[in-house]
């Protein structure tokens, strides 16, 4: 088995159970993903699982599973797309380094990345992390 990171293999798996209130509500999800809403910033200090909230928005808007039983917005994390962004293998999920490809050139190659559809889940979702404003 590959080596994994403890913040990678301790993640939390579903919003309800991710720390420091860091996970979005259903109805928050539901709005993310509404037409018209490309973009869902979401802005804390350092160490309270931004990233990890994005993440979980991602799956959630990519889930094709069953989730019958679980509260609105959020994953089965058993069909395969989530189960590819868990695993950090998904094609939807793109998760950028915001403070390293700030680059005229990074731009440009994010613009054309951009115009290709989905692999196979139901969004394409552009993670951009570290950006300041």
């Amino acid at each position: 088995m590959a080596f994994q990171s403890l913040y990678r293999k301790h993640r939390p798996r579903r919003s309800a159970s991710s720390s420091a209130g860091g996970g979005l509500d259903g109805a928050a999800q539901r709005r993310a993903g509404g037409p018209g809403r490309p973009c869902l910033p979401v802005l804390r200090t350092t160490g309270t699982g931004k990233t990890t909230t994005a993440r979980l928005l991602a799956k959630a808007l990519n889930c094709t599973g069953d989730r019958e039983g679980l509260p609105p917005g959020e994953p089965c994390n058993a069909c395969p797309s989530c189960v590819e962004i868990t695993n950090g293998t998904s094609m939807d999920v793109v998760e950028l380094d915001a403070a390293s490809n700030r680059g005229v050139g990074e731009m440009r190659s994010l613009l054309e990345r951009v115009a290709y559809r989905s692999a196979g889940g139901a969004r394409k979702v552009y993670i951009v992390d570290e950006s300041t404003c």
